[in-house]
């Protein structure tokens, strides 16, 4: 009796050990390891406990599998990062190729511009002679400080715009209205200032002709800073070279057909006009949205504007001295050839200035989105700018 107990007992064991595919447990059928065995019984029970192929048994297998399909040297967790961190590494390069591709929009059009510009001032100088064109150079000077109070916060609108396009229509709105208010006050001052100072009728009219044309184009440079806040520094090269061309285009023939000083200012002024209205067209084809009139953002771009403001004095106010001693000390011809100078020294300082304009609303974006992508741009642009600088440093002295 005893053997057959431990015959029957073996064949238990060997069965477990090496189960057949007969079924699954939760079927009707009989378990090949116990003839009279069925689901709920004590042998199935502990066959499910582990005895054959357990649940803990599938699991370790399929982690083993897991493992197995992970390289060497890497972990789960790194392996679902690495998308991440191929898409963070990539966003660098990407808003490199955006400032690079901007900045040859602005290289392009200064290639057209600075050519058209040198013969638009050799022949003007030709035709009006050193005096005249020294006076130009004066007024021009003289109201580039004002017009900074007109054009307050123009660099910084570029940036907001770029951060939150949402609000492009309000900032607009808020700018236009400073400027035109502004322009009106600087009109309505410069006769008044023209007297004080001790001006004559010749100077009191290029001062008011050249500063209608800048609050024209402070119109115009609105529309070509919002181009830089949506980063279409491609529409902005293109106005700009639309907009030299066609005061070439006005204003050679009225220089070649004997215009004078008052002819060849209000030419620009006329190119101005038409240059304004194809920005502003421009801009209500990329849509930004309601045109609205806040006093909060008006308060918002003056107060953000007034670093660029100060960093703008401090750059105008050297050459508006020296052409102020060079009008009272000098004869005119001499602030005829220093006006020339200086026109040589800007072309000089072009890749500096380009590079920063191009780099600035990418920057002011990346600020806000993406800082390790800023941080790698800005020390990029840094390195670039130093090299760059050093062929205007070379020029200056």
């Amino acid at each position: 009796m005893n053997r057959v107990k431990e015959s029957v007992s073996g064949k238990l064991r060997s069965a477990c050990k090496n189960p057949r595919p007969s079924g699954r447990l939760g079927s009707g059928r009989r378990h090949r390891c116990h003839p009279h065995t069925r689901r709920g019984s004590a042998l199935a029970a502990y066959l499910r406990r582990g005895s054959c192929v357990t649940s803990e048994g599938r699991q370790d297998r399929a982690t083993r599998k897991r493992k197995m399909t992970v390289p060497r040297g890497t972990s789960e967790t790194d392996s679902g990062s690495e998308p991440a961190r191929a898409v963070a590494a990539a966003a660098p390069v990407r808003a490199g190729g955006l400032v690079a591709r901007n900045m040859l929009a602005l290289v392009f059009s200064q290639f057209v511009t600075t050519p058209v510009s040198m013969v638009v001032n050799a022949v003007l100088a030709r035709s009006l002679g050193a005096a005249d064109f020294g006076v130009i150079y004066f007024a021009n000077t003289s109201l580039l400080v004002a017009f900074l109070f007109v054009e307050w916060g123009s660099h910084f609108l570029a940036g907001e715009v770029a951060r939150n396009r949402s609000k492009a229509g309000e900032l607009f709105s808020a700018a236009a209205v400073q400027r035109l208010a502004f322009s009106a006050v600087v009109l309505l001052l410069i006769p008044r200032a023209s007297a004080l100072l001790g001006y004559d009728t010749r100077v009191q009219t290029v001062l008011l002709l050249c500063a209608g044309r800048m609050a024209v184009g402070s119109i115009g440079s609105l529309c070509s800073a919002m181009f830089r806040g949506f980063e279409k520094f491609g529409w902005h090269a293109r106005t700009v070279v639309l907009g030299n061309v066609l005061e070439a285009t006005v204003l050679l023939p009225t220089l070649l057909l004997g215009g004078r000083l008052r002819a060849a200012l209000i030419a620009q002024l006329a190119a101005a006009f038409v240059t304004a209205g194809i920005q502003v067209a421009l801009l209500l084809r990329l849509g930004i949205g309601r045109l609205q009139f806040k006093p909060r953002a008006l308060l918002g771009l003056l107060q953000g504007g007034l670093g660029f403001l100060v960093l703008d004095l401090v750059l105008r106010l050297q050459p508006y001295i020296d052409a102020s001693f060079l009008s009272r000390l000098a004869r005119p011809e001499a602030m005829g050839w220093y006006s020339a100078a200086s026109r040589i020294v800007g072309i000089l300082l072009f890749p500096a200035t380009t590079l920063s304009i191009a780099i600035y609303p990418t920057i002011a974006r990346l600020w806000a989105e993406d800082q390790p992508s800023y941080a790698s741009l800005v020390r990029l642009a840094l390195r670039a700018v130093a090299i760059v600088g050093t062929f205007a440093a070379t020029g200056a002295i």
